[in-house]
Protein backbone atom coordinates (compact mmCIF):
# COMPACT_ATOMS: atom_id res chain seq x y z
CA UNK A 1 0.00 0.00 0.00
CA UNK A 2 1.30 3.56 -0.58
CA UNK A 3 1.02 4.60 2.77
CA UNK A 4 3.11 1.71 3.93
CA UNK A 5 5.80 2.51 1.77
CA UNK A 6 5.61 6.37 2.59
CA UNK A 7 5.87 5.52 5.98
CA UNK A 8 9.30 2.85 5.29
CA UNK A 9 10.55 6.19 3.03
CA UNK A 10 9.91 8.19 5.63
CA UNK A 11 11.96 5.97 8.35
CA UNK A 12 14.96 5.64 6.42
CA UNK A 13 15.36 9.08 5.44
CA UNK A 14 14.58 9.83 9.04
CA UNK A 15 17.18 7.04 10.13
CA UNK A 16 20.01 8.24 7.42
CA UNK A 17 19.84 11.91 8.58
CA UNK A 18 20.38 10.52 12.75
CA UNK A 19 23.10 8.46 11.43
CA UNK A 20 24.62 11.81 9.56
CA UNK A 21 23.66 14.33 13.08
CA UNK A 22 25.15 11.54 14.85
CA UNK A 23 28.18 11.32 13.13
CA UNK A 24 28.84 14.96 13.02
CA UNK A 25 28.47 15.27 16.87
CA UNK A 26 31.66 12.95 16.89
CA UNK A 27 33.64 14.84 13.88
CA UNK A 28 36.08 17.56 14.51
CA UNK A 29 34.90 20.83 11.97
CA UNK A 30 38.06 21.65 11.14
CA UNK A 31 39.90 18.57 10.70
CA UNK A 32 37.21 15.48 9.83
CA UNK A 33 38.71 13.44 12.40
CA UNK A 34 37.15 12.13 15.67
CA UNK A 35 36.63 14.62 18.45
CA UNK A 36 36.45 14.72 22.02
CA UNK A 37 33.55 13.65 22.65
CA UNK A 38 34.07 10.54 20.50
CA UNK A 39 37.17 9.90 22.66
CA UNK A 40 35.09 9.84 25.57
CA UNK A 41 33.11 7.27 23.78
CA UNK A 42 36.19 4.84 23.43
CA UNK A 43 37.52 5.73 27.11
CA UNK A 44 33.71 3.95 28.42
CA UNK A 45 34.48 1.32 26.22
CA UNK A 46 38.57 1.00 26.93
CA UNK A 47 37.23 1.20 30.89
CA UNK A 48 34.97 -1.66 30.13
CA UNK A 49 37.45 -3.96 28.69
CA UNK A 50 40.01 -2.62 32.00
CA UNK A 51 37.11 -4.30 34.14
CA UNK A 52 36.72 -7.12 32.12
CA UNK A 53 40.73 -7.65 31.68
CA UNK A 54 40.57 -7.71 28.16
CA UNK A 55 42.30 -4.49 27.50
CA UNK A 56 45.06 -4.36 25.46
CA UNK A 57 46.22 -0.80 24.06
CA UNK A 58 48.52 2.42 23.84
CA UNK A 59 47.43 6.20 23.83
CA UNK A 60 49.40 8.13 21.74
CA UNK A 61 49.25 12.22 22.33
CA UNK A 62 50.41 14.65 20.24
CA UNK A 63 50.66 18.47 20.57
CA UNK A 64 51.42 20.91 17.93
CA UNK A 65 54.79 22.82 19.10
CA UNK A 66 54.22 27.09 18.19
CA UNK A 67 50.61 27.23 17.13
CA UNK A 68 50.13 30.04 19.61
CA UNK A 69 53.07 32.03 17.41
CA UNK A 70 52.24 30.96 14.47
CA UNK A 71 48.76 32.57 14.83
CA UNK A 72 50.01 35.74 16.66
CA UNK A 73 52.49 36.30 13.67
CA UNK A 74 51.15 34.77 10.78
CA UNK A 75 47.32 35.04 11.26
CA UNK A 76 44.71 32.51 12.38
CA UNK A 77 44.26 31.06 8.73
CA UNK A 78 47.77 29.97 9.14
CA UNK A 79 46.77 28.76 12.57
CA UNK A 80 43.89 26.42 11.14
CA UNK A 81 46.62 25.54 7.82
CA UNK A 82 49.14 23.84 10.69
CA UNK A 83 46.17 22.17 12.12
CA UNK A 84 44.90 21.01 8.95
CA UNK A 85 47.99 19.99 7.95
CA UNK A 86 49.08 18.44 10.80
CA UNK A 87 45.63 16.28 11.29
CA UNK A 88 46.98 14.77 7.70
CA UNK A 89 50.07 14.00 9.07
CA UNK A 90 48.65 12.35 11.81
CA UNK A 91 46.30 10.71 9.96
CA UNK A 92 48.76 9.13 6.88
CA UNK A 93 50.48 7.73 9.94
CA UNK A 94 48.04 6.01 12.37
CA UNK A 95 44.71 4.52 11.39
CA UNK A 96 41.88 7.29 10.97
CA UNK A 97 39.68 5.58 12.83
CA UNK A 98 41.62 5.83 16.12
CA UNK A 99 42.38 9.63 15.34
CA UNK A 100 40.71 12.03 17.96
CA UNK A 101 41.25 16.04 17.88
CA UNK A 102 40.71 16.79 21.99
CA UNK A 103 41.60 20.31 21.90
CA UNK A 104 42.93 23.02 19.71
CA UNK A 105 46.14 21.93 19.25
CA UNK A 106 46.01 18.79 20.62
CA UNK A 107 45.21 15.44 19.13
CA UNK A 108 45.13 11.75 20.68
CA UNK A 109 45.61 8.30 18.65
CA UNK A 110 44.18 4.77 20.20
CA UNK A 111 46.44 2.19 19.43
CA UNK A 112 44.72 -1.40 19.58
CA UNK A 113 45.42 -5.18 18.15
CA UNK A 114 48.27 -5.37 15.75
CA UNK A 115 48.93 -1.97 16.00
CA UNK A 116 49.61 -1.98 19.79
CA UNK A 117 52.17 -4.68 19.46
CA UNK A 118 54.06 -1.83 16.32
CA UNK A 119 53.72 1.22 18.06
CA UNK A 120 57.32 1.60 17.96
CA UNK A 121 57.06 1.62 13.73
CA UNK A 122 54.50 4.30 14.16
CA UNK A 123 56.63 6.99 15.92
CA UNK A 124 59.47 6.68 13.47
CA UNK A 125 57.15 7.39 10.49
CA UNK A 126 55.64 10.04 12.35
CA UNK A 127 59.09 11.77 12.30
CA UNK A 128 59.48 10.68 8.53
CA UNK A 129 56.14 12.35 7.58
CA UNK A 130 57.25 14.97 9.91
CA UNK A 131 60.34 15.48 7.91
CA UNK A 132 58.71 15.60 4.51
CA UNK A 133 56.12 18.39 5.35
CA UNK A 134 59.30 20.27 6.45
CA UNK A 135 61.32 19.63 3.30
CA UNK A 136 57.79 20.29 1.00
CA UNK A 137 57.48 24.08 2.45
CA UNK A 138 61.43 24.95 3.04
CA UNK A 139 60.30 28.07 2.08
CA UNK A 140 57.49 28.65 4.21
CA UNK A 141 58.10 31.22 7.26
CA UNK A 142 56.58 28.25 9.97
CA UNK A 143 57.06 24.86 10.33
CA UNK A 144 55.08 21.82 11.47
CA UNK A 145 56.74 20.53 15.11
CA UNK A 146 54.85 17.53 16.92
CA UNK A 147 55.38 16.49 20.31
CA UNK A 148 54.64 13.06 21.23
CA UNK A 149 53.86 10.87 24.26
CA UNK A 150 53.20 7.15 24.02
CA UNK A 151 52.06 5.27 26.73
CA UNK A 152 51.24 1.22 27.13
CA UNK A 153 48.29 -0.34 28.99
CA UNK A 154 49.72 -2.32 31.59
CA UNK A 155 47.17 -4.18 33.82
CA UNK A 156 49.77 -4.37 36.77
CA UNK A 157 49.29 -0.80 37.28
CA UNK A 158 46.78 0.55 35.42
CA UNK A 159 43.26 0.79 36.65
CA UNK A 160 41.97 3.18 34.03
CA UNK A 161 41.98 4.97 30.75
CA UNK A 162 42.51 7.94 32.44
CA UNK A 163 45.76 6.68 34.35
CA UNK A 164 47.40 5.41 30.72
CA UNK A 165 46.39 8.57 29.41
CA UNK A 166 48.12 10.94 32.29
CA UNK A 167 51.24 8.36 31.69
CA UNK A 168 51.32 9.71 27.69
CA UNK A 169 50.63 13.33 28.58
CA UNK A 170 53.29 13.40 31.24
CA UNK A 171 55.84 11.85 28.39
CA UNK A 172 54.46 14.09 25.33
CA UNK A 173 54.51 17.50 27.58
CA UNK A 174 58.78 16.40 28.47
CA UNK A 175 58.85 15.64 24.99
CA UNK A 176 57.34 19.13 24.43
CA UNK A 177 59.71 21.15 26.77
CA UNK A 178 62.71 19.13 25.24
CA UNK A 179 61.76 20.48 21.47
CA UNK A 180 61.46 24.05 23.21
CA UNK A 181 65.09 23.97 24.24
CA UNK A 182 66.52 22.47 21.54
CA UNK A 183 65.28 24.58 18.87
CA UNK A 184 65.59 27.69 21.42
CA UNK A 185 62.40 28.97 20.44
CA UNK A 186 60.45 30.53 23.88
CA UNK A 187 56.89 29.17 24.83
CA UNK A 188 54.18 31.55 24.97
Amino acid sequence: SERLDQFITDIIKITKEKEHYESEAYTDALTRVKNKAALEVEEKSLNHQIEQKTARFSIVLLDINGLKYINDTFGHTAGDDSIIESAAIICRVFPLSHVYRIGGDEFCVILLGHEYDIQDEFIEKLNDEIDKSISAHSGRQWQISIACGISRFDPDTDLSFRAVYEKADRIMYNKKEEMYKESGIKRR
